[in-house]
């Protein structure tokens, strides 16, 4: 029993080294890209950056941040008046932190927000990056992406015929006199049609009162 949860644990921890690569990928320009400056007027930015990005190739649209960024964009005081105009009841004195993903996506008019833990989405990101979101067209599980233009895919190599994604083990550390699970694989992420994000700069949550 215990090996189980053990081993359940490290498939997680696996997993989220996968996903710290996704987050590194999309709020992290590389070289060449500079980010879309919002720090001013974040929502009619935001709302402007929107119909450039869905021309560029069909499917949903998202925005793609951290839990923090998005306590933090919901505090704004442009943000706050859009709700009020579009029939968001806040709380006393304006609070805003009970209103939901999908309200704010409506009022962005994104089809869909996507909030990522904080330990990946924003501390595990370059602190120049903390701040930012993606403005994405979603992948298409259903599509071939040899055939339409998607956003960029993991790559995972399989160990053998049984372990494809990652492979766990069990021994005993003589040294600790203790047993140990270990999850390890093989894979990358390759960054396709990157013109499918948009890396935007939102102001500091810090000084929202995030």
């Amino acid at each position: 029993r215990a090996e189980l949860v053990m081993s359940r644990m490290a498939k997680r921890a696996f997993f989220n080294k996968t996903e710290t690569l996704a987050a590194k990928a999309l709020l992290e320009p590389n070289a060449g890209v500079t980010p879309v400056n919002a720090t001013v007027n974040t929502a009619t930015v935001i709302e402007g950056q929107i119909p450039l990005i869905q021309d560029k190739a069909p499917g949903r649209v998202a925005l793609v941040m951290s839990s923090k960024t998005f306590t933090g964009l919901k505090l704004l005081p442009d943000i706050r008046e859009r709700m009020k105009n579009t029939g968001i009841i806040l709380g006393a004195g304006g609070d805003a932190r009970h209103v939901t993903a999908e309200q704010l996506a409506a009022i962005f008019g994104v089809d869909q927000i996507l909030i990522g833990p904080n330990n990946i989405w924003y501390d595990a990101v370059e602190a120049g990056a903390r701040n930012n979101c993606a403005l994405v067209v979603l992948p298409d599980e259903t599509k071939d992406p040899a055939e339409e233009v998607q956003l960029g895919r993991f790559f995972y190599f399989q160990w053998d015929e049984e372990a494809e994604q990652y492979l766990i083990e069990s021994f005993h550390d003589d040294d600790n006199d203790a047993e140990v699970i270990d999850a390890k694989g093989l894979g990358d992420l390759k960054m396709l049609n990157p013109s499918l994000a948009t890396i935007i700069t939102l102001p500091d949550s810090n000084a929202t009162g995030a």
